[in-house]
């Protein structure tokens, strides 16, 4: 780690600013673009983290860190990558597919070194040339240990929420299904700037939890009768009957309240939907185009068992 003083850049936009953390794009003399981050020194286990990482290629790249005394602070300066998974606003069905597969090679490999992100969002997965990174280890935490968490948002396991702050696998499995729903829908799937309004949302999708599934998720004493009484939301009715089963199937099996129930990461990769063919262009999320080939539509029902049945008409001949 070097001083402050042997680093000299222009700061040309702030992209991301809260209580604990600044986030700026910078470029040097020569005008290469970067990403400087500049944390509390209390949070500098996101350099020990990168340290441990043995395929640092599915990860923005740390170029190198600084302290600066004076602040108490650390910045990171990391390679800079234009986009994300939230501003990337047009894709088509490949790369879509092949984004999300990145995404998840990205937290087996993280899984592998024994850590969980706890903090995977659309913004912190980067996109440059095709290519996806995930970002941001600020709130990575050990595997199979008693976690902390400062942040609840829309993909925050419910878990979590309900105090239960063992760090799994399932933590990251979780958040990673709801960013792929949120790419689909073009919004998030659970909404809510509260932790009590999220967990609403979610019981609102998937319906109301058991008393077996509370116990398994909760550290407080609540039970089934604390819970408003809802069905689980038939997911081809949610996503609007506009994707095929295996991209729904893929979603539903992360977004299980029990969390050593949801599918594990190496069956998410090994998923028939990342060897299945497109069945429809997208663009600006979940509006679907089709090609000038694609017009003869082959309708079929698709029985989803607990999830519902559905008459597809975006699969094409």
């Amino acid at each position: 780690m070097i001083n402050e003083q042997q680093i000299t850049y222009s700061v040309e936009e702030i992209l991301f600013k809260n209580a604990r953390t600044i986030v700026y794009r910078a470029s040097d003399k020569q005008k290469n673009n970067f990403v400087v981050k500049k944390i509390s020194l209390e949070y500098k286990n996101e350099v020990e983290v990168w340290k441990t990482l043995k395929e640092k290629q599915y990860f923005a790249k740390l170029l190198t860190s600084f302290t600066s005394e004076h602040e108490n602070s650390i910045s990171l300066i990391f390679e800079y990558l234009p986009n994300t998974l939230a501003s990337k606003t047009e894709m088509n069905h490949q790369e879509f597919k092949k984004y999300i597969y990145q995404l998840l090679i990205a937290v087996n490999s993280l899984h592998k070194q024994g850590y969980v992100h706890c903090n995977i969002n659309p913004q912190n997965c980067l996109i440059r040339d095709n290519e996806l990174k995930l970002y941001d280890f600020s709130m990575t935490q050990k595997l199979n240990e008693q976690g902390k968490f400062e942040i609840i948002n829309s993909y925050t396991p419910p878990e979590v929420i309900l105090g239960n702050w063992h760090i799994s696998e399932s933590l990251d499995i979780w958040s990673t299904g709801c960013v792929i729903s949120e790419v689909l829908l073009g919004y998030p799937l659970f909404k809510g700037t509260k932790s009590a309004d999220i967990l609403l949302s979610i019981v609102k999708i998937l319906g109301t939890p058991s008393n077996h599934e509370i116990q398994l998720m909760s550290n407080f004493a609540i039970t089934e009768a604390n819970l408003i009484k809802v069905k689980r939301v038939s997911f081809p009715e949610l996503f609007k009957f506009k994707f095929d089963y295996y991209i729904l199937d893929l979603i539903s099996r992360m977004l299980i309240y029990t969390p050593k129930d949801r599918i594990k990461i190496e069956d998410a990769i090994n998923h028939p939907f990342f060897q299945s063919d497109p069945i429809a262009q997208m663009t600006h999320h979940s509006d679907l185009l089709q090609t000038s080939d694609q017009k003869e539509q082959k309708k079929e029902i698709i029985d989803y068992g607990e999830y519902g049945t559905f008459k597809q008409v975006n699969s094409f001949t």
